[in-house]
């Protein structure tokens, strides 16, 4: 599982599938990887051109791809996320709230309702990644960048 919080709408990712800039030559989010709820591997580590090629290597074969390029690598401009109206950020900051749901529970709306239940789930599983990479001893805390 490949975890990283998307630049542009600051939400938690999660996939079965490495991003593509997954330990390109290119910079993108910082990408944290479990396996069986076990932290396995952080791209905030630094590794030799080697491993970086072959970690990159075996994430795509796991998937049955090769490694694809970024857009960033490809020169395609970044595309901007398309919010629904539910979530779009209100006009007086980023921290304000989501507009209240409409009592009935349309298939939209539902869907929108259990996205916030997944991000909320999302924010609070990145404080336990958080607390995990500052204590566990078996990770190279020498080569992760200082806070």
């Amino acid at each position: 599982m490949y975890q990283w919080i998307n630049p542009a709408s600051g939400r938690t990712q999660l996939s079965g599938k490495p991003p593509a800039w997954y330990r390109g030559k290119t910079e993108g989010p910082r990408v944290f990887v479990f396996e069986n709820g076990r932290l396995i591997g952080d791209t905030a580590r630094e590794v030799s051109e080697a491993e970086r090629q072959s970690l990159r290597t075996q994430a795509f074969e796991r998937i049955g791809q090769p490694p694809i390029a970024s857009k960033k690598e490809r020169g395609e401009p970044p595309q901007k996320p398309v919010l629904p109206e539910d979530t779009a950020p209100a006009q007086d900051g980023p921290k304000a709230r989501p507009k209240p749901m409409a009592k009935e529970q349309t298939p939209t709306t539902l869907i929108e309702r259990l996205k916030k239940i997944i991000a909320d789930w999302d924010k609070r599983k990145e404080g336990e990644t958080r607390h995990l990479l500052e204590t566990l001893p078996d990770l190279n805390s020498s080569s992760l960048p200082a806070k």
